[in-house]
Order: C-alpha cells, then structure tokens, then sequence
C-alpha cells in the first residue's frame, strides 16, 4: 500500500524517454482489471496478428465480473473504511451508490454474454448462460441487503461463478 492507503497496481510500465543527457524511466500504473484484457489482446496481436472482438467481449465480461467481485469487498466493508478514513470508491459513492455500481458491473457483463451468444449457433455455446443464473439471484440477495457484514457469503459466490464463467467460455471456445 502507498501513503494515501490504495493498493499498489500488479504491474509497472516502463515508458523510457531522453531528458537531455539521461534517459529517464517514467512508471505507469497499469489496473489490475484491465492487464488481463491487455495481455490478451498482446497475445492475440503478436501470435496471430489479428485483434479479435470476441476475444475482446469476453476479456471485457472477466473484468466486469472481477471488478463486481472487489465492488463487493468493498461494500461490505464501506463503513470501516470510511471511519479509518479510506477512500475507496464504495465509500465515496455511498451504500445505494455502490449497489447501482454493482448492478451495472453484472448486467454490463451478463447483457454482453447473451448479446454475444444469441449470435451462437451450437448448442453447447448456450450452456454458458445457466452459468448466469447464480449472478441474478444474488442481485436479488444484494437488491434485499440491508447490513453490508451479510455480504459477505455472496463474495464467495460471485467469485466462483466468475471462475466458472471462465472455465465455460473457456471450454465453449475449445470446442467450437
């Protein structure tokens, strides 16, 4: 952690530039969220040359549903942070602000999904959206959720459904 309390970001850019006589390293900080979308679309564009859309869509859906996953974190624990004086984003946008975050990170990527497999034609694509089913039933718990510190089953299973999402889209894109 820095000064101000945030987290350090999982990569460093070096982005080297002449300053007279010296090269200076300049550091840019890199999201977390975004690295895996970067990584991907590196990878796609040196070994084969092309930048994919779908590779696109579905790195945007992993990083929509990591980012609700920390967006749960850090609603259950918005009201210490905010009295150790923390500033993460649940605190500056509030209990409701940070519920209709969170709402637009799941269906954001849940209407990216269906969007993307209504194009689909074999069958085995569609199984890929049972896997969205544990998402919208806790919307419902998190839309009924009064005390942040009951939050905290739901983080578990946001996380793994994410993790399954991406095992099935995995195995989708294999057999297709």
């Amino acid at each position: 952690m820095d000064a101000n309390g945030c987290k350090k970001p999982l990569l460093r850019v070096i982005n080297w530039h002449r300053d007279g006589n010296h090269v200076v390293m300049k550091f840019l900080k890199v999201e977390r969220k975004a690295l895996f979308a970067y990584l991907l679309q590196l990878g796609l564009l040196l070994q084969l040359k092309v930048i994919s859309l779908t590779a696109t869509a579905m790195a945007l859906v992993m990083g929509l549903l990591s980012v609700a996953v920390l967006n749960l974190n850090n609603m259950r624990d918005r009201e210490s942070d905010a009295t150790v004086g923390k500033r993460t984003l649940a605190v500056i946008l509030g209990a409701m602000g940070a519920k209709y975050y969170h709402y637009f990170l799941i269906l954001s990527a849940t209407g990216i999904l269906i969007v993307f497999f209504i194009q689909q034609t074999l069958f085995y694509n569609w199984l890929i959206l049972v896997g969205l089913i544990p998402l919208l039933i806790h919307l419902v718990t998190v839309i009924k959720n009064k005390d942040p510190k009951t939050l905290d089953p739901e983080l578990k299973k946001v996380a793994l459904t994410t993790f399954g999402l991406a095992v099935l889209i995995f195995i989708s894109f294999s057999l297709s």
